[in-house]
């Protein structure tokens, strides 16, 4: 056996547990996001100068394929090491499934939930999720509680619920912490319980998920379960947006444009702006076209504006859906065209937008030599 192929059986025999690969599929189903799981494996196999291939062809070689049967699954669903294959990932979670892999079922119901590698099938979904909690995976708990809260493969029982998502929190997922925060914080919520949804927020934060992340941010800026505090939300707001969520990012250029938190910024408005954008945020495009609009940041371009407006507004963005009137009625950036401005103003006026309000008077208004 090589150098290599001894340092990796040492890895996945638990000899020298700092570089278990399990144990980072693990860390990576516990934070419970899936865009976590290849950045989490390419780190380390930087830190063990492990090349990914190799990686993956070891994992692939005989009876590998059986042991380490969701880790197989989990490179072809990322591209890790090998060329994302979704129906190889399936076929790999599911034969882990059948041998009693928790994470594995785990992963398998995600599978029929999103229609990864198989048709969608929500009652697969369930099935899975259940076999993976009754197992002991938080993961498993935590789209358990999902499925009861919302009907899905089963008769919706808000109870059951919420005994799987305390069950995944208190067991330490990052995403069930998350989830259970958002079950305290509702539009009736006492005090008491926004400060139990904060709390929560924040253990889901601090274990690195970006969702959690986001709410902790939310909370202090807002003052939702403690006292307002603009340097923590901008912290949470940085990391969330370091940790690739969009919504983040989007509130982090905010924090940047308008200083809360930290200095006012407009370079770094535009840049976590447009990296919001990039994801499909609305308010996100909105505030980017605003920049081209005004010259903000960037070089005024009023035709890239409308652009970003359209997107903003066909996503439902009622300001986007006001400026994009706006442009039309007054020829900025595309051509002057009243009619369309009045279907635009409409959107948005009905999406509660009052500016949108008074253009449509303006623009119903009879010319005063009729009156």
């Amino acid at each position: 056996m090589d150098t290599f192929e001894d340092d990796l059986m040492k890895s996945l025999l638990l000899i020298e547990p700092e570089k278990n690969l399990q144990q980072v599929l693990y860390t990576a189903v516990t934070r419970g996001e899936k865009s976590f799981f290849a950045p989490r494996f390419y780190q380390f196999f930087q830190q063990n100068s492990y090349d990914a291939k190799k990686v993956f062809q070891y994992l692939l070689n005989g009876e590998n394929q059986n042991k380490y049967g969701c880790l197989l699954g989990c490179f072809y669903e990322h591209g890790i090491g090998t060329e994302v294959d979704k129906e190889a990932a399936f076929l790999h979670y599911k034969n882990a499934a059948n041998n009693g892999d928790a994470v594995a079922q785990a992963l398998l119901s995600l599978c029929y939930f999103d229609g990864c590698g198989t048709k969608k099938d929500q009652a697969m979904a369930f099935y899975w999720c259940k076999k993976s909690s009754e197992a002991g995976c938080t993961r498993g708990m935590c789209t358990l509680a999902y499925c009861y809260n919302y009907g899905i493969g089963v008769q919706k029982d808000e109870k059951q619920g919420f005994q799987w998502c305390r069950l995944s929190a208190e067991g330490g997922n990052a995403a069930g912490q998350f989830n259970y925060g958002l079950l305290y914080e509702t539009e009736d919520a006492k005090d008491e319980a926004k400060k139990e949804a904060l709390y929560w927020y924040r253990r889901s934060a601090e274990n690195g998920n970006s969702f959690g992340q986001f709410e902790s941010g939310r909370c202090y800026e807002k003052g939702i379960g403690t006292s307002i505090d603009r340097e923590m939300a901008f912290y949470w707001y940085q990391k969330s947006a370091n940790g690739g969520n969009s919504s983040g990012q989007c509130n982090l250029g905010f924090c940047h444009e308008f200083g809360i938190g930290t200095e006012v910024n407009m370079q770094r408005a535009f840049y976590w702006y447009q990296k919001s954008a990039d994801q499909g945020e609305e308010l996100a495009q909105y505030n980017v076209a605003n920049c081209y609009r005004t010259g903000s940041a960037t070089k005024k371009n009023e035709t890239k504006a409308v652009l970003l407006y359209t997107r903003s507004a066909l996503a439902g963005c009622e300001s986007a859906q006001y400026m994009l009137g706006f442009s039309h009625q007054y020829g900025h950036g595309t051509k002057r065209n009243l009619h369309k401005a009045m279907n635009w103003y409409l959107k948005a006026f009905r999406n509660s937008n009052d500016n949108a309000h008074t253009q449509l008077q303006l623009l119903f208004k009879p010319p005063s030599y009729f009156l």
